[in-house]
């Protein structure tokens, strides 16, 4: 299987439990990294044999700025939910959520999740 990685994808959303933050809103970032038979896009140099990069990208921004979820594992979830139904080619997607703004006491560089979802 191959793979295409998307990484460092920066969105302002209104994301958590605490009002300030569904008020507020706060920058959260977003690995991926997709997992497709790449083989027929690298013998056609064909754009429709492949994933389109900018359409993942529209689909991640849409969800993260207009979609609000209490927890970020929620928000990953559902970015790779959108991904597989969208994206017939898409075989299996590692999303890496990170909160470099969470409300924690102390300094650290992010909170984040990771997930894996397969196709079934």
């Amino acid at each position: 299987m191959d793979t295409i990685t998307l990484t460092g994808l920066s969105f302002h959303g209104h994301h958590g439990c605490l009002e300030e933050e569904k008020q507020n809103g706060q920058t959260f970032t977003i690995d991926l990294e997709l997992q497709a038979d790449l083989s027929k896009a690298c013998q056609s140099d064909a754009l429709e044999d492949t994933l389109n990069y900018a359409e993942i990208f529209e689909t991640v921004k849409t969800i993260v700025t207009q979609e609000r979820f209490n927890l970020i594992e929620r928000l990953g979830e559902v970015i790779c939910q959108t991904l597989l139904s969208n994206f017939n080619q898409l075989n299996s997607i590692t999303i890496r959520v990170k909160k470099p703004e969470a409300p924690l006491e102390g300094t650290f560089d992010y909170s984040s999740i990771q997930l894996t979802r397969t196709r079934t």
